[in-house]
């Protein structure tokens, strides 16, 4: 009787505590932490902006969706193209190709002057970095 009596002592001792209690100690840490967090935020300097920054934020999307608008491009053509070969199905590369000239070669040219305007654009920026 009295070693059950001790060991319900000692289970109502290291017994979790029940309801809100029980995550006090574990959101006291994380506000700890959080308060760490944002001191050591404010020590850091925060980076200068240079006077490119909206360029940068405004024509970024190009550079994304160019990639995805090519891939969609290629896959036109691939389909259309085995379309052709395999089953001499010709409205789909026909299309492609109607809309060749006037608008997909204008908007490949764009994506690709695009993309050399942003690397000699970053070439330059990393080159007044370092200096």
């Amino acid at each position: 009787m009295c070693a059950s009596k001790e060991n319900q002592i000692l289970l109502e001792k290291h017994r979790l505590p029940k309801g809100k209690e029980q995550f006090d100690g574990i959101l006291d840490e994380l506000a700890a932490a959080a308060q760490a967090e944002d001191e050591a935020k404010e020590d850091q300097e925060e980076p200068e902006e240079d006077g490119w920054t909206w360029l940068k934020e405004t024509f970024g999307w190009v550079l994304v969706a160019d990639v995805f608008i090519l891939i969609a491009l290629s896959f036109w053509l691939i389909l259309g193209q085995a379309l052709k070969w395999l089953f001499n199905y010709d409205p789909l590369i026909a299309t492609f190709l109607m809309y060749w000239d006037p608008y997909i070669q204008s908007l490949l040219g764009i994506f690709f002057s695009a993309r050399l305007f942003a690397s000699i654009f970053s070439w330059l920026a990393s080159g007044v970095k370092s200096q």
